[in-house]
């Protein structure tokens, strides 16, 4: 009799938990996203010469996130700067543009990534290389120019918070000469125990602040809005470890910057469900030749062709970013849907 009801509660603990992941697949945090409203304005005076000459532009510019909270002395100064730059090269800001447009739903998405992003270089004074960016516009070459997810303080800025810390957390820098090193070490400790680091020093790393646009996982999740945005984050943050964390969830993998490829898939999976694509977990024969399988996400483009997207196990010759489904099913050939 109690082998009995130990086995009808089982049974009834194991349907609760799966209508509970049902419900919250189907919940409105699993749904897609829709286009930020256009800020109404006030905008900087030459900001309307740019309306009667590409009212579009215009348009995806009053979405992104900066402009919708109102218009700050350095966005006008912003602003205007693009219409600058947009007088003397419209036909390549144009053609750019044309590209920028399409990467994405747009009838979906919050906002154009890539215009957010040269915005950014703007915004940053970065004006001669953001003519040159137009000039001969290639997506990667603008993520690679406006997307930093480091800090970049000095060697004499990491001295004063180096020696500020308690002597525990100062030996991780025992034998480190490499700035770029230091400032890894830094921003890892920084993210992980804040407490260590004195006012000051808090205040130093917070001004080196390019990082901070990559904190907040709603945030970053609304700017990854198409494949190529996901791939090309995923290969600068994310590192492969076998087995992972065993969380399986997409804001997991952001926080630790680390997974298998079910933590990779998980992620890649999430964004393009918020971004309107139809993407799913599928599990193929494992590219290590091991005896657990492999899996990555499968999605449809807005052409109806599907795709693989996998950055995990880049050792094993799987990690190839996007690839067409036929071509990578031919190499590592589809087992099942989901996860193993």
């Amino acid at each position: 009799m109690i082998m009995r009801r130990c086995i009808i509660k089982y049974y009834l603990w194991s349907i609760i938990l799966t209508l509970s992941f049902l419900f919250l697949s189907s919940c409105a945090s699993f749904g897609p996203t829709k286009p930020n409203p256009v800020f109404q304005g006030p905008y900087p005076a030459r900001y309307y010469e740019l309306a009667q000459k590409n009212s579009l532009l215009v348009e995806e510019l009053g979405k992104l996130p900066e402009i919708q909270d109102g218009i700050s002395a350095l966005e006008a100064f912003a602003l205007e700067k693009v219409v600058e730059i947009y007088n003397e090269i419209p036909n390549e800001f144009d053609d750019a543009f044309k590209q920028m447009y399409q990467v994405g739903f747009p009838e979906v998405r919050k906002y154009c990534s890539p215009l957010q992003a040269l915005f950014w270089l703007v915004e940053d004074g970065r004006l001669e290389e953001c003519r040159k960016i137009l000039n001969t516009y290639y997506l990667d070459d603008l993520l690679t120019s406006a997307y930093d997810f480091r800090i970049n303080l000095s060697m004499e800025q990491l001295t004063k918070i180096i020696n500020t810390l308690p002597q525990e957390e100062q030996q991780l820098y025992d034998g480190v000469t490499n700035r770029n090193s230091a400032n890894n070490i830094t921003l890892t400790l920084f993210k992980h125990s804040p407490g260590c680091f004195s006012r000051e020093s808090k205040k130093l790393i917070k001004n080196a602040k390019s990082f901070l646009k990559w904190e907040d996982f709603k945030t970053v999740v609304e700017r990854l809005n198409s494949p190529e945005l996901i791939n090309y984050y995923e290969r600068m943050n994310f590192s492969y470890v076998p087995y992972g964390q065993r969380q399986i969830t997409a804001d997991h993998v952001f926080r630790y910057k680390k997974g298998c490829c079910q933590d990779f898939t998980a992620f890649s999976v999430y964004c393009l469900k918020k971004a309107g694509y139809n993407a799913k977990a599928i599990t193929v024969i494992s590219p290590s030749g091991g005896h657990r399988n492999h899996v990555v996400c499968e999605y449809k483009d807005k052409d109806g062709q599907e795709y693989i997207l996998d950055n995990s196990c880049r050792g094993c010759g799987s990690g190839k970013g996007i690839t067409e489904k036929e071509i990578y099913i031919k190499s590592f050939r589809q087992v099942g849907v989901g996860y193993w």
